[in-house]
């Protein structure tokens, strides 16, 4: 008989929607846990075809009904044509002969992307323009009978034109500013938006998105739309060419960095000679949003690229990461005007396609701001490409949260299930986990549970924890704890441990305790009774905090009896 028919909930990652996460037993959903983890889209998760998949949001409302939130200003619009998704969803947009247009009020910041599809009708272009809150407008005149990009004005980032289907093109513009509309007009000629005369374009589905590139169509009502990565959405992650997900479980982290992707933005500094290009090359996300930065000759050893201001204070550790395509060429260095510190090159991961994750982590001696560069090693010319550049508190890389004019927290993950104690075992049993430990715990983190038993989340007198510990020297090790009614019953400890893949369990009963860590038996204890408990925690620290592990958590299983240490054995067995 399989080890898995005694468990009464066996938690491995595959099925979930936003703020769930599914349990595979028991089948009913009585085992399925609450995930949450804030506010906003800032999470990121490595998906299953290897690409970096963020939040997204259309910021529009009635993204495809533009006879309702939108303004139409002397543009007639007729609905039920053809469009380019073999519905007939779209429009027939009919301009009445002078500046007309179709616009929408909104109020939005930061580095965005406006786009709508558009085919030819009487007229052969569409002018898409933005006003920011200043008054100001800034756009660009596409050619839908050729395909091609005509003017574009001042304050574009950049502008594209894909094809679509059925005669569609997708036109897009990019811009970093503070909106207050959005438009669009049927156009007669390149410039032509003072030229008289009627005429008439197809439109369809009007996006306004977060960042350099416009995603997959969401269509929105009354109200804005979201795809990828939600707020509370389990992150199923498959780093590392993995083919089964494991459950992504990080602490609360910022990016410092205000413009993590838009290196040609005056954030960034750079030194003469240096050309920095937009939107070049297919980033790991699977969009063209990455930037090619070429840099000429110079008599220094080390070429400077790009630079910015990072404010740090006294004693604290930040990590800079990067993604490039390199391995040895980017390097990082931090010239300190507050104060000097010491650089940890945590080298490269690898992301797939030639892309690899760089970081290095510092901690300063004194407060200041510090100009942190990415730099080449190479005295001649040259360049890389580079995308989604983070820094953050602690002392190693977390997954990647994009900024697009600010900075941006996410917020750590919560994964809890409550009113189970009838699948706890509550005289003896055992809790499994099977876990990828890639990283130390933060100093001031001393314990961390990688799953625990309790009866809410500030109940720490009573709990049995299965977690990791980080002693005064900085060294992890396996560290389980039995307390009941606050008192110290049973206290495990495992060898050291490092980065790697463990199968852990800690089996349960009155007087009789063991660890077993990848199919060896690493500690046991012969006296000390077990709490009564009701709720189950994956990733939550024993002092009520959040997971400070970035541990991707493959397997947590209950059992409610103790096994035998035979079984122990063979279910921790690599």
């Amino acid at each position: 008989m399989s080890l898995l028919n005694k468990a009464s909930l066996i938690q491995i990652p595959s099925g979930y929607k936003d703020g769930t996460l599914y349990s595979v037993k028991p089948t009913n959903g009585d085992g399925d846990f609450t995930f949450s983890r804030g506010s906003n889209l800032s999470a990121t998760r490595v998906n299953s075809e290897g690409l970096i998949e963020k939040g997204r949001e259309n910021l529009l409302l009635q993204s495809n009904t533009f006879d309702t939130t939108w303004y139409n200003s002397g543009t007639a619009l007729t609905s039920g044509q053809a469009g380019y998704d073999g519905t007939n969803d779209a429009w027939l947009a009919s301009r009445g002969g002078g500046y007309n247009y179709v616009a929408q009020d909104i109020s939005t910041s930061g580095v965005q992307s406006y786009s709508i599809y558009a085919k030819v009708g009487s007229f052969d272009w569409i002018y898409v323009r933005v006003q920011n809150s200043a008054s100001a407008y800034r756009g660009a005149y596409f050619d839908l009978s050729s395909g091609s990009v005509g003017t574009v004005e001042s304050g574009i980032i950049d502008t594209k034109i894909e094809a679509a289907g059925n005669g569609y093109y997708r036109c897009t513009i990019i811009f970093n500013e503070s909106l207050n509309r959005v438009l669009f007009y049927p156009v007669p000629s390149n410039n032509g938006v003072g030229t008289g005369g009627t005429g008439t374009i197809y439109i369809q589905d009007a996006q306004l998105e977060l960042g350099l590139v416009s995603t997959d169509v969401i269509t929105t009502t009354t109200t804005t739309a979201q795809a990828g990565i939600l707020e509370d959405m389990p992150r199923l992650d498959y780093s590392g060419g993995a083919t089964c997900p494991s459950l992504l479980l990080e602490p609360q982290r910022s990016n410092l960095a205000l413009y993590s992707e838009q290196f040609d933005n005056a954030y960034w500094g750079k030194t003469a000679g240096t050309t920095i290009t937009a939107n070049t090359t297919i980033s790991p996300d699977g969009y063209t949003n990455a930037y090619t930065i070429a840099f000429a000759a110079g008599g220094d050893s080390v070429n400077k690229i790009i630079s910015t201001g990072l404010s740090v204070v006294s004693g604290t550790t930040y990590t800079i990461s990067v993604f490039t395509k390199s391995t040895t060429q980017v390097i990082f260095f931090g010239g300190a005007t507050g104060g000097t510190g010491t650089n940890v090159y945590n080298g490269s991961v690898d992301y797939g396609n030639g892309w690899y994750r760089q970081s290095v982590t510092r901690t300063w001696s004194a407060s200041g701001t510090v100009n942190v560069q990415v730099v080449l090693s190479l005295p001649s010319a040259g360049s890389t490409i580079a995308y989604g550049f983070q820094a953050e508190l602690g002392s190693y890389p977390t997954s990647y949260i994009p900024t697009y004019g600010s900075s941006v927290t996410r917020s750590a993950d919560s994964c809890s299930k409550t009113g189970i104690s009838s699948l706890i075992g509550q005289t003896e049993g055992v809790l499994y986990a099977e876990v990828d430990l890639n990283v130390k715990i933060e100093s001031g983190s001393p314990v961390s549970g990688i799953l625990t038993t309790n009866n809410n989340v500030s109940d720490l007198q009573n709990c049995i924890i299965l977690g990791v510990e980080r002693n005064a020297s900085g060294t992890n090790s396996i560290y389980c704890l039995v307390q009941v009614s606050n008192v110290t019953q049973a206290a495990l400890f495992g060898s050291s441990i490092t980065s790697g893949n463990y199968k852990i369990a800690l089996a349960y009963k009155a007087n009789d305790f063991a660890l077993y860590v990848n199919g060896v038996q690493v500690a046991t204890d012969t006296s000390g009774s077990v709490p009564t408990t009701s709720q189950v925690l994956i990733g939550t620290r024993r002092n009520s905090d959040n997971f400070t592990l970035a541990d991707r958590v493959s397997q947590a299983i209950v059992f409610p009896t103790r096994l035998t240490n035979d079984e122990l054995a063979t279910l921790t067995t690599i």
